[in-house]
């Protein structure tokens, strides 16, 4: 079965290249949707879903950058790969958008490969995450389920008793990505975070640990 067409919003206020930049990329077998404005844009980000949006930061009505403010706050919209095209290639304009959550930056004038190089890539590395996301989530569901299954059959008294009760200060890290736990932990106050930190610094939650849940049987 063919998969559907991947598809990309561009918000641009320049008629020509926002014209331009569709053609560039329906010609690659993207399906293309387009905005004038920032305001134009957020609507359609919130209705069209789009896989990934191509941004200009300085248009009228509302900027790029508060494009993406507001989508960063949407639940459903703050996972989206998001391009800037900007005409300034100055270090503090490209900080500042990665800053916000931008993946990458187009420097006007770019060339049909770069454009096409860039949204592959970003495409990529989206797909990648979320499949390790699927996975660990998978696997947490399989061993939790487990251990509810062992809750109702004894106390969290009897399960927990004779053991170390520890207290982790906040913001105090448990274990590290790719180090395995020395224990089993179970939660009995408080919230501990799972998280990643992309190549930019950015930190993505990948899952919320509340009290009555168990975290670090990675390694079991």
């Amino acid at each position: 079965m063919k998969e559907p067409k991947k598809k990309i919003l561009v918000i641009e206020d320049n008629a020509d290249m926002r014209d331009n930049i569709a053609e560039i990329l329906e010609l690659a077998g993207y399906e293309v949707i387009t905005a004038a404005n920032g305001k134009e844009g957020l609507k359609l980000a919130k209705s069209g879903k789009p896989d990934l949006i191509v941004c200009d930061i300085m248009m009228p009505e509302l900027d790029g950058y508060g494009v993406l403010a507001v989508l960063s706050q949407e639940p459903t919209t703050s996972d989206i790969p998001f391009i800037f095209l900007t005409a300034k290639a100055e270090k503090q304009d490209m900080r500042k958008g990665m800053e916000m959550g931008a993946d990458d930056y187009l420097t006007k004038p770019f060339t049909d490969t770069d454009l096409i190089n860039a949204i592959k890539a970003r495409f990529e590395r989206h797909d990648r995450i979320k499949n390790i996301v699927q996975n660990t989530e998978t696997t947490f569901e399989s061993v939790q389920k487990f251990f509810d299954t062992a809750a109702m059959q004894m106390s969290i008294d009897k399960l927990t008793k004779g053991h170390k009760i520890i207290n982790i200060p906040k913001k105090d890290t448990l274990f590290r990505e790719g180090k395995y736990p020395n224990a089993l932990y179970y939660v009995v106050s408080g919230k501990i975070k799972a998280f990643r930190i992309n190549e930019y610094g950015k930190e993505f939650i990948i899952d919320l640990y509340k009290p009555g849940d168990f975290i670090g049987y990675e390694a079991l």
